[in-house]
């Protein structure tokens, strides 16, 4: 039988989310919570505040009928097997903890416990709570009741999934409640680190002191940038660019909530107040509102001025103002004479306004780092105080090293160049560069993309179109051998837009692999014989999915977490096989990882599969294509995926295939790796916005963010340093330019129905 949970507190942040994802694994939970109208909104489906994935699980539970019950009576924890706690220990006006009210809480309960029962604290605690509970069982008549604790460590909106990926630390007063606390534990199928009871207290005190400990310090150095009037957003850029040791950096800004400030003065207290490096903490972060104020005030007087205050919420995407910071600032501002205006973007309240009134007002701060406020564009009289960082900032002005002299492609010896995929996107731009400079090339496609259709470059004297399969290797091995091939470019790959990366998976995985071993078969057997010279693998920026290094060198690979994504993983697995071929068969090679390639041809795939987005049904999946087609077809607001804050490297198809061909037949590209795009980056939004202009300049830009897919890598930014300095080798065309020719192109598919 599954053991039963009453969670005491569980209608808050850190009851309910653990209470349905016990629910969620068979366990019968009982919610105890003293705020009745929650407990019947509750029973109702209605999700009290917000949490990722939380409204979702609670209408499974209603709908799958969960052993899952919500009371605000105590009593209901007699016939449960644990007693979970989440009431935590707060602090006094002196900032002292105030232990007595987790014991007199305990107390409460004890006319209702059994001995056999375990009960787990789980919110924060003064060291040596756990084990006083403990003896207060004991003495009290209750010495079967098992105590563990067991500390919540989640953010704040994100339980539900961080539940299942974080390890546990537990701990009991007896084996038996340690063992007991395991299992409860064990159903998430985490890790447990078992502890005594105080390490576990203090761990949980470490944990956020460490963290609010950090965001002092940047606070710290925020304040000393201000004061000497420098720009403190622009200073971190630089310390972490392409230095990894500076990757914990954080960002200026209001540290505050419930947790952070309040656990670092525990555990001050917990040191006899020796440990002076917390209070030094809370001095610079809980002044850090007063700062803000006075650069609010630096080029006028505040009194009778409208002050726009951006994000109530003590953090960024949450709806929870427990002591936010925010409040502090509309205080200060009002005791400037200010009249304040606030808003936020989750937090509903009768005094707030919309954002864009707020936005709009002469001196707007940014109080809370929601995702919404980096769309926001300022007048330039209009005094923004953005301590966060979030607005847009000039890019670091680096020196690049030397660049290499670029190949010459017209002094190149002529080759005969075997290129897969020859009718595909990115082939359609590299096979005419070849052929331009006098290289025989011979081009084998199967058509399973687009259908059968013609290139421009299928009449010209030197191309030979073989029509079959990449994943025939004896086909392969007679094209090599038969025309003498010095350079094999594999270029075929299943692939479409981020859809076909879910829908797909496997077929992606399985038919990719395929074509990977058949062209590393065949090569692996034509080498020896003296007239095949390299492969070109064409990986791709998908390698970089799990990247949290940017921007992303080369050398990145080395320590980045493998791709999420079974695409991903198998053009990762691409590399491997250039690599393992080379080693054992000494095969030489080239990988080219092109970043976002952006051209004309790109047309719906014959296995895509028709999905809407707002009211307009696509089958691309690729994002240009896309917002161009939705715009032209009156989609208002314009939908895009997830926030639009996803950065990508829009690069030119023409500019990718250059840098193909050039590292194809470059001697000095001979087993190396080269990331192959533009140097400048855009946001979804900011390309949304550009061709938005573009098509349709006078009406006011809209959007609305959908669902996004599991895999929509948030950041993707190539270093691409290495080819400059190697190869010489650069993409030039800006985005601007590239839609010039882009646009009208599509406008054109899209009357004819191929996209």
């Amino acid at each position: 039988m599954a053991p039963s949970v009453a969670v005491v507190g569980g209608g808050g942040h850190v009851g309910l989310p653990l209470s349905l994802m016990w629910a969620a694994r068979g366990l019968r939970v009982v919610v105890i919570d003293r705020d009745e109208k929650k407990n019947e909104e509750l029973k109702a489906g209605k999700f009290p505040f917000l949490e990722h994935g939380g409204p979702e699980l609670l209408e499974r539970s209603r709908a799958e009928k969960w052993q899952i019950e919500y009371t605000s009576a105590v009593s209901s924890i007699a016939a449960c097997d644990f007693v979970v706690l989440t009431i935590g220990t707060p602090i006094d006006e002196h900032l002292n903890p105030a232990v007595k009210g987790v014991l007199m809480c305990v107390e409460a309960l004890m006319p209702h416990l059994r001995s056999g029962q375990t009960m787990v604290l789980r919110s924060t605690l003064f060291p040596g709570t756990s084990e006083r509970v403990s003896q207060l069982l004991a003495d009290r008549g209750l010495p079967g009741v098992g105590v563990a604790f067991c500390p919540e460590r989640i953010a704040q909106g994100f339980a539900i999934e961080e539940l299942t990926k974080l390890p546990q630390i537990i701990s009991g007063s007896t084996p038996e409640a340690l063992d007991g606390c395991a299992g409860l534990f064990a159903v998430f199928g985490v890790e447990l680190i078992e502890m005594q009871l105080q390490e576990a207290e203090v761990a949980k005190l470490f944990l956020n002191a460490w963290r609010y400990i950090q965001f002092a310090t940047a606070n710290q150095f925020y304040v000393l940038a201000a004061e000497k009037k420098l720009d403190f957003a622009r200073i971190r850029d630089a310390c972490m660019y392409k230095y990894a040791r500076a990757n914990n950096f954080p960002p200026a800004g209001l540290a505050a909530g419930p947790c952070l400030f309040k656990d670092t003065m525990v555990l001050s207290s917990y040191s006899r107040n020796t440990a002076s490096l917390c209070h030094s903490a809370m001095v610079i972060n809980e002044t850090l509102p007063e700062v803000i104020v006075a650069q609010a005030k630096e080029k006028m007087s505040l009194r009778g001025i409208k002050v726009g205050l951006l994000g109530m919420a003590f953090k960024g995407g949450i709806d929870d103002t427990r002591d936010s910071l925010s409040f502090k600032c509309r205080r200060l501002l009002q005791y400037e004479g200010a009249e304040v205006l606030c808003t936020d973007e989750f937090v509903v309240a009768d005094d707030f306004v919309a954002l864009e009134k707020a936005a709009e007002c002469p001196v707007v701060i940014l109080a809370c780092p929601h995702k919404a406020y980096k769309m926001l564009r300022f007048k330039p009289d209009q005094h923004v105080v953005d301590c966060w960082g979030m607005g847009i900032r000039p890019a670091l002005a680096l020196r690049q090293p030397e660049a290499a002299v670029p190949l010459d492609l017209k002094k190149t010896e002529k080759k005969k160049i075997l290129v897969t995929g020859s009718h595909g996107f990115i082939m359609g731009y590299v096979i005419p560069i070849l052929l331009d400079h006098g290289h025989e090339v011979w081009g084998l496609d199967n058509f399973w993309k687009y259908g059968e259709l013609t290139r421009g470059f299928q009449d010209h004297p030197n191309f030979h179109f073989v029509q079959g399969d990449a994943k025939d290797a004896a086909l392969l091995g007679r094209l090599l051998e038969e025309h003498k091939i010095n350079i094999f470019i594999a270029g075929a790959a299943i692939i479409g837009g981020i859809a076909m990366f879910h829908k797909l998976a496997y077929f992606l995985l399985t038919e990719n692999e395929k074509i990977t071993c058949a062209a590393f078969d065949s090569c692996v057997e034509a080498y020896p014989k003296g007239v095949l010279e390299k492969i070109v693998v064409i990986s791709s920026s998908m390698v970089y999915e799990s990247a949290t290094s940017f921007p992303s060198s080369e050398s990145d690979l080395k320590t980045c977490p493998p791709p999420q994504s079974t695409y991903g993983f198998q053009k990762l697995a691409c590399e491997y096989f250039a690599k393992g071929a080379f080693e054992q068969h000494g095969l030489p090679y080239v990988i080219i990882r092109p970043f976002n390639a952006v051209g004309i041809g790109e047309q719906r795939a014959a296995i895509e599969h028709e999905v809407m987005s707002g009211n307009v049904k696509l089958a691309m999946s690729h994002v240009v294509p896309d917002l161009v087609q939705k715009i032209l077809k009156g989609q208002r607001p314009l939908h895009i995926l997830g926030s639009g804050q996803q950065r990508r490297h829009y690069t030119y198809a023409g500019d990718l295939a250059l840098g193909i061909v050039r590292s194809a037949l470059d001697p000095r590209a001979i087993n190396e790796d080269f990331n192959i795009s533009t140097a400048t980056g855009h946001t979804v939004l900011e390309l949304a916005r550009v061709i938005w202009e573009k098509l349709c300049p006078d009406e006011a830009f809209a959007v609305k963010s959908d669902d996004p897919f599991e895999w929509d890598v948030q950041c993707r930014i190539p270093d691409v340093t290495k080819a400059r300095r190697l190869l010489g080798i650069t993409c030039e065309a800006q985005l601007e330019e590239t839609l010039e020719e882009l646009v009208p192109w599509i406008k054109e598919q899209v009357r004819r129905g191929t996209i």
